[in-house]
């Protein structure tokens, strides 16, 4: 385990060699820049808060990693360890998803979503089949296959939401939102971690996984019940066309 560990050290080590390689335009950083730090969280914190859709989704993502994604990462293991065989299933149920994300990215780039927030919403509902099945510690063959349709659903999931935003925000305040998006989706997460022993411990990991699986119909479910999520459709025009110059690339949620 150690060595592995320290392979995917170096992996960020050899990526952070790659961005040296990239060279954004001249001036690229200052166009468009505000007039100070607390500025630019200001006209972030305006452009967030201001669309019901916006903030409404990144508070879903953050329940969802610390409700779903947490007791999924550690209550699974568990039930792996002790009702799957070992280390190794949970090796294989990972490196499933691992392969259903490479081919969720591969449908992403044929599926222009024309509903792009109600998409994001039902494909949420895609983790129920995986933590109903490891809840129930189901033949590994039929875990597996829920986690490769988990892992596709996932990264459609995450290529839909990524190209809304940058459709949807201009392009020269897209970092800062994102920013927001980032913080939001993930400031939850390690409390997660951090509940789904003691909540697995004392009601069992199986019924806390099922707990979870509850817990995405009813995000999914809130989520569709805001109009401005169901109803937004994807813009005809190319993203980074609505007259803000700036193009600033965004990070992944």
């Amino acid at each position: 385990p150690g060595a592995a560990v320290a392979l995917d050290a170096a992996s960020y080590g050899l990526s952070a060699l790659l961005l040296r390689g990239i060279r954004p335009p001249g001036g690229a950083w200052l166009r468009g820049a505000g007039g100070s730090f607390l500025a630019d969280l200001r006209g972030g914190w305006a452009e967030f808060s201001g669309r019901t859709w916006l903030w409404v989704m990144v508070c879903e993502f953050a329940l969802f990693n610390m409700l779903v994604f947490g007791p999924f990462e550690v209550l699974g293991s568990q039930i792996a360890h002790h009702s799957l065989g070992g280390a190794g299933t949970w090796s294989a149920i990972l490196a499933a998803f691992g392969l259903g994300q490479i081919a969720g990215a591969v449908l992403a780039l044929a599926w222009p979503a024309r509903r792009p927030l109600l998409a994001v919403a039902l494909l949420l509902l895609g983790w129920i089949p995986l933590l109903v099945l490891l809840a129930a510690a189901a033949p590994l063959p039929l875990i597996i296959a829920a986690a490769a349709v988990t892992g596709i659903g996932w990264l459609l999931l995450d290529a839909i939401w990524e190209a809304t935003l940058q459709t949807q925000i201009p392009a020269g305040r897209l970092s800062r939102v994102s920013s927001y998006d980032w913080l939001g989706a993930t400031a939850l997460m390690p409390f997660g971690f951090l509940l789904a022993v003691p909540v697995g411990a004392a009601l069992g990991t199986g019924t806390a996984l099922l707990l979870s699986a509850l817990v995405v119909v009813l995000l999914s479910s809130a989520a569709l019940a805001i109009p401005a999520v169901r109803r937004m459709s994807r813009p005809t025009q190319e993203p980074g066309r609505r007259g803000d110059p700036v193009p600033v690339h965004a990070t992944a949620a």
